[in-house]
């Protein structure tokens, strides 16, 4: 029997899968700097953790913009910023449309 190997996903997809995984969940960008590469790096990527703010600020752009045709949207997920008290970070809160 042949081993067949899958082809690596690209950051886009394994970022999305990623928050899919943190539903409901308030992320600053220190968990997307280190949990989010942690998890493309168990999934055979090795990014660094300005490739992962220029994906995660390219997704929200795209969806403040055109929110429906959106890569956020078309992956049933949409993204709200949440303030949080005495702290200078943004958090983001990442949910299922319904």
């Amino acid at each position: 029997m042949k081993a067949t190997i899958k082809p690596l996903r690209n950051n886009e997809e394994l970022l999305i899968d990623w928050l899919k995984t943190h539903i409901g969940e308030d992320l600053g960008s220190h968990q997307f700097q280190f949990n989010a590469i942690s998890y493309m790096l168990n999934h055979g990527k090795y990014v660094t953790p300005d490739t992962i703010s220029r994906l995660w600020r390219k997704l929200r752009e795209e969806y403040k913009i055109n929110r429906y045709s959106s890569t956020l949207h078309n992956a049933n997920l949409k993204v709200k910023e949440v303030v949080k008290e005495n702290s200078k970070q943004k958090h983001y809160r990442v949910e299922y449309v319904y």
